[in-house]
């Protein structure tokens, strides 16, 4: 049976003192569903330990019309679940549930209603189905409704799949808030943690507890919530999701791949890492400049021991902290970090020439090899056309450097960075309104500090695949995940191998997969591949 909770059946009736014990649909007077009633929010906790869930939802009901309303919510559990509590909040008062079959569930119900009483009845009516009437959401008033249930996750090869339906919210039936919170205990660390129809935030608190966030306004989107996880012993884990409707039409893959949290130190790639900082006059703008200089120490200080580094700071021109890379010692993390606070906002942003100088730092040595660059604003010194600065680059990158950046501000030409991070195997973040600047670039840093595999490549067997997004596939970092989506024509069983390279040296993991003929269980998965095409 599909899970789908809370889909929605509500039907807008309308009561009067003279006719209590009927109930009767006042056509042609009810008003406009958005204007007599709203679901002002739902609000889900979702608490997961190894494979077993607990769900926690309440949902706001409000009556805006100026009569008593009633509303039915059916809804069907899997099969494996089961409900232990329902509740009602009728301004403010708790009315606990009761679960009973359908008959008595009925006639218990249609008395409270003559008698006008609050009831809370969640009624058993067949093939995992239950439906839960609520009368009455007074009028110009609310009624809040809680629902607790639990079921036990199957793992398939190590992988689990939590479904939340949400599709019953629609453009006619909205949600005026969501919010969802997710959190993982797991016994056996925990690889990859990946919703592919939400983007929800993740906090790692280790290998061992996860927790996810997901909150919005005004849903009305017809897809479900999925949360897909994966645990396993080993330092990195690869989970595969496929779709295939048709043996005549090659089928759809997901790929994720995973480090762990926990990596012991000596996993740790050394790096090296050069800091190019726009010191252009905008960065004098609402402290940029200040904010930088405090991210930039910060990232510093977490370097890792192996590590080497340099900054370059540009405005009109280019200045080098020192000609050639540095061991990140403590005696010289102390000393660039003073470098950095004399540095001052002055000129125009010769972007062209910061890249160019920095990419000839480089050697083709076998570290991962990154630049971390930080600007607010637009090229207007130097060469200002973006093909032709992107030629430039790919030119000067002949050792394959990566190329991390983060947009500070309104003004920062998007699509000159993110050109720059796709075709040299980075990425690109920016500044979000109201975000605290030091805070996100910490964070943005954070992220490719810890390099556990670089030079990544896949190789799937005897299955064939094509239209692989992304086309390059960037190194593996501490707590990050590879996504990859593709399609396959050759079907049956096969070992992936992913390769890749630690302190120099080639390194193989290869993972027994199946590619089936037909499976129709994540059709999610096509959708998702076309939007990365």
């Amino acid at each position: 049976m599909k899970f789908r909770v809370f889909c929605f059946l509500v039907f807008l009736i309308l009561f009067t003192s003279c006719a209590m014990a009927q109930q009767y649909i006042v056509e042609g007077r009810v008003p406009k569903k958005d204007k007599i009633f709203v679901i002002d929010y739902e609000r889900v906790n979702i608490k997961i330990k190894d494979q077993s869930v607990q769900v926690s939802i309440e949902e706001l009901l409000k009556n805006n019309s100026a009569s008593d309303m009633e509303a039915t919510l059916i809804f069907p559990i899997p099969p494996d679940a089961g409900i232990s509590n329902f509740s009602m909040y009728i301004n403010g008062k708790k009315v606990e549930g009761k679960i009973m079959d359908k008959d008595e569930a009925s006639s218990i119900y249609e008395n409270i209603v003559r008698q006008m009483k609050d009831p809370a009845l969640l009624e058993n009516i067949g093939k995992g189905l239950f439906r839960a009437r609520i009368y009455p959401i007074p009028a110009h008033g609310e009624t809040k409704i809680a629902i607790n249930y639990s079921q036990l996750l199957v793992s398939d090869l190590g992988l689990c799949k939590f479904k939340l339906p949400l599709t019953a919210y629609s453009k006619d039936w909205p949600l005026k808030e969501l919010t969802i919170g997710v959190e993982l205990k797991s016994s056996i660390p925990v690889k990859s943690f990946y919703s592919p129809t939400h983007a929800i935030s993740i906090k790692r608190n280790g290998d061992h507890n996860i927790h996810g966030g997901y909150e919005t306004s005004h849903y009305d989107s017809d897809k479900d919530f999925l949360l897909y996880y994966s645990f396993s012993k080993e330092d990195f884990d690869l989970s595969l999701l496929t779709y295939r409707e048709s043996k005549d039409e090659p089928g759809f893959f997901l790929l994720i791949a995973s480090p762990g949290e926990e990596l012991n130190k000596d996993k740790i790639l050394p790096k090296d890492v050069i800091f190019v900082l726009d010191t252009s006059g905008s960065m004098f703008d609402e402290d940029k400049l200040i904010y930088a200089q405090k991210a930039l120490k910060f990232c510093l200080s977490n370097l890792n021991p192996k590590d080497r580094f340099n900054i370059v700071n540009f405005s009109s021109g280019t200045d080098l902290y020192r000609d050639k890379l540095i061991e990140s010692s403590e005696g010289n993390i102390k000393k660039a970090k003073e470098f950095i606070d004399n540095l001052k906002p002055l000129g125009g942003t010769n972007i062209d020439e910061a890249l160019r100088v920095s990419l000839k730092q480089f050697s083709a040595d076998k570290k991962p090899r990154y630049i971390v660059f930080l600007t607010d604003g637009l090229p207007t010194q130097g060469e200002t056309d973006v093909d032709t600065i992107l030629k430039n680059i790919s030119k000067e990158n002949k050792s394959g450097v990566r190329i991390f950046s983060f947009g500070l501000g309104s003004d920062v030409n998007t699509l000159l960075l993110d050109l720059m991070a796709e075709q040299n195997q980075g990425y690109t973040s920016y500044l979000e309104p109201g975000e605290e600047m030091e805070i996100a670039i910490s964070s943005f840093f954070t992220k490719i500090n810890y390099p556990v595999l670089s030079e990544l490549s896949l190789d799937f067997g005897k299955i064939r695949v094509k239209d692989m997004y992304p086309r390059e596939l960037q190194d593996l970092f501490k707590g990050s995940q590879l996504i990859l989506l593709g399609r396959y024509t050759d079907t049956g069983h096969s070992a992936i191998t992913m390769s890749g390279k630690v302190n120099g040296i080639k390194k193989d993991y290869v993972y027994e997969k199946t590619f089936p003929d037909n499976t129709t269980d994540n059709s999610f998965i096509p959708c998702l591949w076309a939007t990365r095409k």
